[in-house]
């Protein structure tokens, strides 16, 4: 995906399954991508470019300007950013659905990470209950471990 703004444009490289492929021109998709999308796009040599390569575990990309983070990472970043918006009931669903996706699918431990944001949801009214909390410790623990950046190293 190529996100292109005034002054620069973005590289999405996505991976879930497979490891960065040679392009037909030779070299690595993070390093072929951005002289591809200038001459593509026909934009300037001094516009940047960047690579953002999106894994389940923040892999390396092979190049070493590009800037690697999760699925995980992703999908706070932008609930972090949206949080300040008043959406439509669409885009909301929308947004739902590709968090739901990122969370559930592209973890690196492949957990389910969608039910236990659910079941968090639904101790609101419990937080102050530390027996309750006490009861949950396994569900806590392994959201500390899924969100922690230790976990995608």
């Amino acid at each position: 995906m190529v996100l292109q703004y005034e002054r620069f444009a973005v590289v999405l490289e996505a991976k879930t399954g497979t490891g960065e492929h040679r392009t037909p021109r030779g070299d690595f998709q993070t390093i072929d991508y951005p002289p591809a999308v200038k001459q593509k796009l026909g934009l300037p040599d001094s516009m940047p470019v960047r690579v953002v390569f999106l894994t389940p575990e923040r892999r390396e990309a092979a190049n070493p300007n590009a800037f690697n983070t999760t699925f995980v990472d992703l999908s706070l970043a932008l609930a972090d950013v949206l949080e300040g918006f008043q959406l439509s009931d669409e885009l909301r669903h929308a947004y739902a659905m590709l968090f739901t996706h990122f969370l559930t699918c592209a973890t690196p431990l492949g957990a389910d990470l969608r039910c236990v944001i659910q079941d968090f949801v639904q101790w609101e009214n419990r937080l102050d209950d530390e027996s309750f909390l006490m009861g949950k410790m396994n569900e806590i623990e392994a959201a500390m471990k899924w969100f922690s950046p230790e976990a995608y190293k």
